[in-house]
């Protein structure tokens, strides 16, 4: 039978022949399929589906896929199993053309913390292709939440969603007492001291209409390192947008009590506030806050570290983006915000440091971030006389390549609210930054150091030792009326800026190289 053969060939064959033979196991996953029309009795095939999301989950191994089919399912789900390295992702996700509805309308709330769907301690998990909608509570003193994600989990990606009337409706008596009512989108507490949540992904996920009491609508907290918030759109809810917490205690050591490590980016944000905010096409107050205090933001960092900020979008809220700390003596550090575009907020586009309010001692500080390349445009539409960029209590923070674009409003002519004595607010730079009113340079003030110094522009550079590159001058915008803030080629922005890419990063708003030119342009788009 071997004639014919060469005999390097008869050699491999002997050889194949006389090795022993082994036997290897093949993982192989499986699909399963879910429908309202089924039956958990069912073998969960693609004909003879399961009825109920939980059936399935409580099915699955690694590696399995669960499609849910198109209706809606009156269910909350617990993750029980894991999927792991080796054997891949469980993944629970829509049927490909078809959007499954888990409806959370006349399901009882527990006291306490409950959600739509829980994880705690498990990983690699998928959750795509979902809208959950409607989880209400009128009972004080219950965390409601869309998605709550929480212990040691790692791995885990939620895409695709949308998340919508996740509201805590329970009275709030007086009116600004915080505490009795809260609610949250997704939530994300890493609680073990042992093992972070790591590997997280939220991504193009829609969560509106949603009341939160004195919570957030996105947020990471606690001993979370190594996340990514990316290409979601948030907007019509009464609190903040996106949060990234520490020194809550949600993690036992303090030491690991700090959402680290974590990209926010992409995403657009906006309509939030805690006074006047559209929820279902009604005109609605948040009852923890005082009459008129529009205080919430559209993204804020509160006491986290080690995160970027970069190519979102953000306006219509009371503030655009804040970087501060709510806590004595402790820090918000390693921050960058940079590429962003910030307009139409309540209250300034872009506030750093503790609270203003601090005689009693109750804030801490903004250190070691970075502020590059964003553009911030008539902001303060209130006039709380915030500034467009307002730096309160902080130290060793650079901001620079901005483009900062106030109003045309000659009751509030406030560009930079910097009040703080030097006790608060030091070895911070400013530079390479566009300022600017329609007014004019003699029209227009810099707060800085004190109540008393408010300063017109050549006598602020002088009084400050700040901006000795920044320009005050039209940044010649392609058309802001229209919301286009791509810069012209007359543009007195164009090559101004400074830095690496390590500070301003590889790509502008729109997704085009970050520098064409000699140099970074200042604002969050780079001229071609």
């Amino acid at each position: 039978m071997f004639r014919g053969l060469k005999k390097a060939t008869l050699l491999f064959l002997c050889l194949l022949l006389a090795c022993p033979v082994f036997s290897f196991s093949v993982f192989a996953a499986s699909d399963y399929y879910v429908s309202p029309t089924g039956s958990d009795s069912n073998s969960g095939t693609l004909s003879s589906p399961w009825k109920t999301i939980q059936k399935a989950l409580d099915s699955v191994n690694a590696g399995d896929t669960i499609f849910v089919r198109s209706g809606t399912y009156n269910e909350k789900l617990v993750i029980n199993k894991s999927g792991n390295q080796s054997n891949g992702f469980i993944t629970l996700q829509n049927y490909p053309g078809e959007v499954p509805v888990l409806d959370g309308s006349n399901l009882s709330v527990p006291s306490g913390y409950s959600s739509m769907i829980w994880i705690q301690n498990k990983s690699y998990i998928k959750i795509s292709g979902f809208e959950i909608a409607n989880y209400k509570t009128t009972a004080p003193n219950n965390l409601i939440m869309g998605i709550y994600i929480t212990g040691s989990s790692n791995n885990i990606e939620v895409r695709n969603c949308k998340i919508h009337d996740i509201q805590n409706n329970s009275p709030v008596s007086p009116r600004g007492t915080m505490g009795t009512r809260d609610a949250h989108g997704i939530a994300v507490y890493g609680t073990d001291p042992s093992i972070p949540i790591s590997n997280l992904i939220i991504d193009n996920c829609e969560i509106y209409n949603c009341i939160l009491g004195s919570s957030e609508t996105l947020v990471v907290n606690g001993n979370v390192d190594g996340w990514q918030i990316s290409n979601n759109n948030i907007h019509n809810n009464d609190n903040i947008g996106i949060d990234v917490i520490g020194w809550e205690g949600k993690c036992p050591t303090a030491s690991l009590d700090q959402a680290r490590n974590g990209v926010i980016s992409g995403n657009t944000v906006h309509d939030i506030c805690t006074e006047s905010v559209y929820i279902n096409g009604s005109a609605k107050f948040n009852p923890c806050y005082g009459k008129d205090d529009h205080s919430s933001d559209l993204i804020y960092v509160d006491g986290g570290k080690d995160t970027i900020i970069q190519n979102n979008i953000c306006y219509n809220g009371d503030f655009g983006i804040e970087v501060a700390s709510e806590h004595a003596n402790k820090t918000t550090s390693g921050i960058t915000v940079r590429n962003n575009l910030i307009y139409n907020n309540h209250q300034s586009g872009l506030s750093i440091g503790g609270n203003e309010n601090d005689s009693d001692g109750t804030h801490g500080f903004t250190v070691n971030s970075i502020f590059y390349n964003n553009t911030l445009y008539k902001n303060d539409t209130l006039n709380f006389y915030s500034g467009e960029l307002c730096l309160k209590k902080a130290h060793d923070n650079e901001i620079k390549n901005n483009i900062i674009y106030g109003r045309d409003d000659p009751e509030n002519t406030l560009l930079l609210n910097a009040y703080m004595s030097s006790s608060y607010t030091y070895n911070n730079t400013l530079n390479n930054n566009i300022w600017y009113t329609a007014l004019g340079s003699n029209e227009t003030v810099f707060q800085w150091r004190s109540s008393s110094s408010q300063k017109k522009w050549s006598a602020y550079k002088t009084s400050s030792g700040q901006e000795a590159n920044s320009l005050f001058a039209d940044p010649k915008f392609i058309d802001a009326s229209a919301l286009n803030f791509q810069l012209t080629s007359a543009s007195p922005a164009i090559n101004l800026g400074t830095g690496t890419a390590a500070q301003y990063g590889l790509t502008d708003l729109s997704g085009n190289s970050r520098v064409s030119g000699s140099s970074v342009d200042a604002g969050a788009y780079e001229r071609p």
